[in-house]
């Protein structure tokens, strides 16, 4: 009984110092429904940013305004902009009480507006956002490899109508990004899905998607889709589009609106991010021990070996 109440407790303890050490890793979830974007490399914009943000790299850019109106709670910890590398330019005005980190150096002017102030540590980094960033455990590559049930009437090219058909509440389309580009204009018609992937494939357009048609769902059921730009390295948003937008390695651009939730490899904007969370179900791509934790399960492990030979001794 000693052996076991002693093994309890080793087995206790690595795994609490694994927690410890750091906060683990961030859910696509959570993600999509505390941040209106999050940007892997560097961020620059001319434009407002409404809701919480997270930048991988450098933000630079001149001046606007951040959390002006923040639709989205981060998780605890995490303010209203998030820095992981250095921070220039500005004068920026951050509104409603919102914080801000800056991982590296710090040059921006940042205005806080409402009682806000600089946080000395946010309780994730850039790897805990793995789960919607690139690589075959993101989202974007799990969405990838769902097969289609849904199909696309074209026949009126300025009234494109994506009809869904959902499987246990999620509706999948696979369009081409040259597809995409040439509809003047369509509508996502949910049809009872919770959730509506459209898979976008740039392949045939050298992974480059220049959107300037017109998305239909300007505020029905746009929370409930997302658009996976899965093969996509740049992404500009001539007109206004929503909804979760996956392009994670991508250099995305716009020169209006995108309302709803971005996910970007770097951002160069010219117009405003309007948070809007996703409303949807998101499967969860599977999680991955970080060696740091490994290791110390591992320790933990070779412990209880010790003891219980000391026990048979």
């Amino acid at each position: 009984m000693r052996l076991a109440g002693t093994v309890g407790l080793v087995v206790v303890g690595v795994l609490a110092s694994a927690g410890a050490a750091k906060a683990g890793p961030l859910s696509a979830s959570a993600i999509a429904s505390g941040f209106g974007a999050v940007v892997f490399g560097n961020f620059s914009s001319t434009s407002d940013v409404e809701g919480p943000l997270v930048v991988g790299g450098n933000m630079s850019g001149p001046s606007h305004t951040f959390n002006n109106n923040p639709r989205s709670t981060p998780p605890a910890g995490f303010g209203a902009v998030t820095v992981y590398g250095n921070a220039s330019g500005g004068t920026y005005n951050v509104n409603n009480g919102g914080n801000v980190y800056v991982g590296g150096t710090n040059t921006a002017h940042f205005n806080f507006n409402g009682g806000g102030s600089y946080l000395a540590s946010v309780p994730n980094t850039i790897s805990d956002f793995a789960s919607v960033g690139p690589g075959p455990l993101g989202l974007s590559s799990v969405l990838q490899a769902m097969a289609a049930t849904s199909t696309i009437d074209a026949h009126d090219n300025n009234n494109v109508q994506f009809n869904a058909t959902p499987v246990d509440g999620i509706a999948v389309f696979d369009v081409t990004a040259a597809a995409l580009q040439g509809y003047a204009g369509f509508k996502v018609n949910l049809d009872g899905a919770s959730t509506v992937v459209i898979n976008v494939d740039a392949s045939s357009t050298g992974g480059v998607v220049n959107l300037n048609n017109h998305f239909n769902n300007e505020s029905s059921g746009r929370q409930n889709v997302i658009w996976n730009f899965y093969d996509a390295t740049s992404v500009n948003f001539g007109t206004q589009w929503g909804g979760l937008m996956l392009a994670p390695d991508a250099a995305v651009s716009n020169s209006t609106d995108i309302e709803g939730v971005l996910v970007a490899g770097s951002f160069d904007g010219r117009g405003e991010l309007h948070d809007y969370a996703f409303l949807g179900t998101i499967p969860e791509p599977k999680a991955v021990p970080e060696p740091a934790t490994l290791a110390l399960l591992g320790l933990g492990l070779g412990t209880l070996g010790v003891l219980r030979r000391r026990r048979a001794a």
